[in-house]
């Protein structure tokens, strides 16, 4: 029984709020996301539009 409850409590741990504040030029824009996973592959898409990543928030 702990083992599933373990996997539960993994599964909750991967799925977050993320929003990632960056500038591109003197403009300011919010990208949300699910999991840190889909941030770092959009990170990797997008690295040379960002100039400057203001803020990570992770609730």
């Amino acid at each position: 029984m702990k083992a599933v409850v373990k996997k539960d409590e993994r599964k909750n741990t991967l799925k977050r709020d993320i929003t990632l504040i960056y500038n591109i030029g003197s403009k300011t824009h919010k990208a949300e996301f699910k999991a840190y996973a889909l941030l770092g592959m959009w990170l990797v898409n997008n690295w040379r539009r960002v100039n400057k990543i203001v803020d990570i928030q992770v609730k």
